[in-house]
């Protein structure tokens, strides 16, 4: 038995005009992915009279029933062909919003104890896409952070999967992130976006809350396990280090221990506060008593004024930098397993030690043990990556809610319903897009 969802009107809005009644039936194809995978609509078009001349990055809006926008973006790509009785056809390939957040300017900045919603934001606004898109009404708080970094390196959509990481982690729970056809951004947990409808065995549908499923497959994936990581971030300042030398009259140059030297707390000569500047850009008799050559690790006084002679009389303060280093482990993952599964990541924009222990929990919290991914059909609109379904069906062994990661519309040839297939599962399309920097 099948319930077609087929009581609908459509409009295909192609730079300003509606070109539904072009769509050739069965050729119209929506795929919707959750996080930063650009979704894409393909359709193709019947140009009897001429009356088309799609370009591209023309916007396309897909509507039905006049207000639900299943879908928003541009014309990425226009291929016209000609069917056996010379009549021009037009296939269309379609990008999202999405795919503007991929073509703003990167930037390195650092956020010190801020909510990763207002993170969220803050990024947003950076790159010029407020008030175009709505980065504020869906968007959830979430954990304050101790420090979060950007190095430049990567698209806004792979820093909002290190934050949906960073999130999902703080708080035990699945998060997702997604832009609606009305440019706005959902992030937040996947429980607080929650799917028009549930999906059952066909014994257990109420036809109205819950509906039935076919094509229902499930298993176990634990192809990406990752139970131990490793974190190599940038540099940080050491904490102050004191270093004594031993004057002996004729002596001027003192090799500090590490270098480079990031900063200089002080200097003093038999306790007396020397003042410093900078070798080889200050001089002496400048109101300078030392200089400090900070790339050489060195502290040199005047040649006419050695230190005079004596035990410790000579005193350097200062920091360096220090690489930040960080190994997290999973321990249950490991008992379970019995080995290490090792990722490593190099991302200089992390400098602490807090905030590369929270990049690693983010991974490990997703990848250190195999789960539950499947996919299943239904006929019936309503269903968007990033939600939370309801899934119930013992035969599988399913049954709680899933995070949806992917949903293809296919209009069918009869032009009336739609196939959707759901890909779902309760971790992120892939290893690569959790966090950039990856070894």
């Amino acid at each position: 038995m099948t319930i077609l969802d087929s009581d609908h009107t459509f409009t295909l809005t192609i730079a300003g005009t509606d070109r539904w009644s072009m769509v050739l039936k069965g050729m119209l194809t929506l795929t919707d992915i959750e996080g930063s995978a650009i979704d894409t609509l393909r359709v193709d078009l019947k140009d009897s009279a001429d009356a088309l001349a799609p370009n591209e990055w023309q916007e396309v809006i897909l509507t039905a029933d006049g207000t639900d926008k299943l879908f928003g973006g541009f014309t990425t790509m226009v291929k016209p062909t000609f069917d056996k009785d010379n009549r021009r056809l037009w296939s269309l390939t379609c990008e999202s919003y999405v795919t503007l957040l991929a073509r703003t300017p990167r930037s390195a900045r650092t956020w010190v104890g801020a909510t990763i919603g207002s993170i969220v934001g803050d990024l947003f606004t950076n790159a010029g896409l407020t008030p175009e898109f709505n980065a504020v009404t869906h968007v959830t708080a979430g954990a304050t952070l101790d420090v979060f970094s950007t190095s430049g390196n990567d698209t806004l959509p792979q820093v909002l999967n290190t934050l949906r990481g960073l999130a999902g982690d703080a708080a035990a729970a699945a998060w997702a992130w997604r832009i609606d056809a009305d440019k706005a951004l959902w992030f937040g947990a996947a429980a607080s976006d929650t799917a028009a409808f549930n999906v059952c065995a066909i014994a257990n549908a109420n036809w109205n809350t819950t509906f039935p499923m076919t094509a229902a497959a499930a298993g176990l994936d634990a192809s990406q396990l990752v139970n131990r990581v490793t974190v190599y971030g940038g540099v940080k300042a050491s904490t102050a280090a004191t270093e004594t030398f031993n004057g002996n009259g004729a002596t001027v140059l003192f090799r500090l221990a590490y270098k480079p030297v990031r900063d200089i707390v002080r200097v003093t000569l038999a306790g007396v506060l020397q003042s410093h500047g900078t070798d080889w850009y200050d001089a002496f008799g400048g109101g300078y008593n030392v200089l400090v050559n900070y790339a050489a690790g060195t502290v040199r006084f005047p040649a006419a004024s050695p230190p005079p002679v004596g035990v410790n009389n000579i005193a350097a303060t200062y920091r360096y930098n220090t690489s930040v280093a960080v190994q997290v482990s999973d321990t249950a993952s490991y008992a379970a397993y019995g080995r290490y599964f090792d990722q490593e990541i190099a991302e200089s924009s992390i400098t602490s030690e807090a905030d590369a222990t929270d990049r690693a929990n983010a991974i490990l919290d997703a990848y250190a043990f195999g789960v539950v991914t499947g996919s299943f059909t239904v006929e019936r609109l309503g269903l968007k990556a990033g939600q939370q379904i309801g899934i119930e069906f013992a035969p599988l062994g399913l049954s709680g809610n899933y995070v949806i990661r992917q949903v293809t519309t296919a209009w069918q040839p009869g032009g009336t319903h739609v196939r959707c297939d759901i890909k779902f599962g309760d971790r992120p399309a892939s290893l690569s897009q959790a966090v950039g920097g990856m070894i």
